[in-house]
Formats: C-alpha cells, sequence, structure tokens
C-alpha cells in the first residue's frame, strides 16, 4: 500500500504544473492602475534599473495597437524578466511596440537572453510603429531576458514555459522507475 501511494505521488508529481510544456501567460489583465515594477506574477518578476510601470488600460496613455494592460517603459530604462526563485524558462512569445508617449515616428527594441548554460542570444526589432507580437522568439533555456528601446515602449503578453531542475527530473525518473519495477 505504501508503494502505491508512493508512486501516485511521484505520478503527481511528473504532471504537476513545473514540467515544461506548463505555458504561463503574463497579460496583467489583474492591474487596476498603474503599478510600478518590479511585479510579480505567476513566479515571474519584471524588474526594472529605473523606473516602469503595469498600466492599466483606463489609464489613458496606451500601447499603440495594443487595446489590454501592458508594461510601460522608456529608452533610459532596462527591463529584466526571470523567474522569482530562479531557474531557467523558455520564451516562446512577446508582443512589443511603441506606446503614446514615444515620440519618434519608429523605435527599435533589443531583447537579449541569458542562456542557463553560459552564453547569450539576442534579437533585435527596428522599425517598430504598433504592437507587435513576437511568435516565435526562440529563447529556449534562459535564466533571464533584458528588454531595452530607443523611444517609449512597451511589453505584453509574454508566453513562457518553465523548464524544471534537472535534478527534480532525476528525482521524478527514480521513482517512476521504482514505482514500474516488478516485485521478486
Amino acid at each position: 500500500m505504501k508503494k502505491l501511494g508512493f508512486c501516485v505521488l511521484a505520478l503527481a508529481m511528473w504532471t504537476g504544473p513545473s514540467v515544461k510544456g506548463a505555458v504561463v501567460l503574463l497579460d496583467f489583465e489583474a492591474a487596476t492602475s498603474v503599478e510600478v515594477l518590479p511585479f510579480v506574477e505567476d513566479g515571474f518578476e519584471l524588474s526594472v534599473d529605473t523606473f516602469a510601470a503595469v498600466f492599466a488600460t483606463g489609464f489613458g496613455f496606451p500601447m499603440t495597437g495594443n487595446p489590454t494592460d501592458y508594461v510601460a517603459f522608456e529608452e533610459t530604462a532596462t527591463i529584466t524578466l526571470a523567474l522569482e526563485a530562479g531557474g531557467a524558462f523558455d520564451l516562446n512569445q512577446v508582443t512589443i511596440g511603441p506606446n503614446d508617449f514615444a515620440a519618434a515616428a519608429t523605435i527599435e527594441i533589443i531583447m537579449t537572453g541569458n542562456l542557463e548554460g553560459g552564453g547569450t542570444v539576442m534579437q533585435t526589432f527596428s522599425g517598430l510603429t504598433t504592437a507587435t507580437v513576437v511568435n516565435p522568439v526562440g529563447f529556449n533555456d534562459v535564466t533571464r531576458v533584458t528588454f531595452t528601446t530607443s523611444d517609449d515602449a512597451g511589453l505584453d503578453n509574454f508566453s513562457l514555459e518553465v523548464i524544471p531542475e534537472p535534478s527534480f527530473s532525476a528525482l521524478l525518473l527514480a521513482s517512476l522507475s521504482f514505482c514500474l519495477r516488478r516485485r521478486r
């Protein structure tokens, strides 16, 4: 009976939300006004080195072409996205573009990801005039992603996947093999 209980627990952990494939959507729809960063939602934290805020839709400064709540930041700011507890994740999709504060007709946004095993990946998006969905982003196994811009900009609708720690996966595999082994 103990073995059955252990096996059920191992199976529950194997199919739980921390297994890669559990998609998290950060869309900031819970914002009710202007919320200054850092902002934490679903285990992910958005932080900033100067000033940035989550703008609720009724605040009056929308992200051009995006009618929902979003994170607004200026050209002097660097936004950082990371898991609050640390660890790696995949950034699958994000909406980027200028907001109504932008003075320039077009803006540039640079995304830089720090890879879990070392090194970086980077993408530059130039000539942005409205909200643009970047899908797929292709930032896999990153521990953090930074965003910089040439003028006032916005970020929204992050689609992310958490990557479990290798030790967690090893423990689950060992647990399942114990459950599947035949008694002699």
